[in-house]
């Protein structure tokens, strides 16, 4: 009896002592083909804030200069899109911003 304990003592508790093999922890990622895709997505939604920020700041302006001339609630409108465009931007740019950070 005693020898078969001597034997477990020298040959199973050593292996079983040993450090496991670590595990692998990858972080959470798309496949590369939905990745490619989500890039292209999220670039394209950042181009058409641009382009659309930028064309209400244009309409504004038009409005503006019209408005200065003879019509003064023309004008007053335009002081408003500017102040929709603008705000229309900072919340573009924030979601672009949160989406970067939790999503890409």
């Amino acid at each position: 009896m005693s020898t078969i304990v001597a034997l477990l003592a020298d040959t199973a508790l050593p292996w079983l002592a040993q450090q496991p093999f670590p595990v692998p922890d990858p972080q959470p990622s798309l496949p590369q083909e939905l990745n490619q895709y989500s890039d292209m997505l999220v670039g394209g939604m950042k181009a058409i804030l641009i382009v659309a920020g930028m064309a209400g700041f244009l309409f504004g302006a038009i409005k503006i200069s019209v408005g200065s001339a003879d019509r003064g609630g023309l004008a007053q409108r335009g002081f408003s899109n500017v102040g929709t465009a603008m705000l229309g931007l900072m919340i573009g740019s924030i979601a672009s911003v949160i989406v970067g950070l939790f999503v890409l």
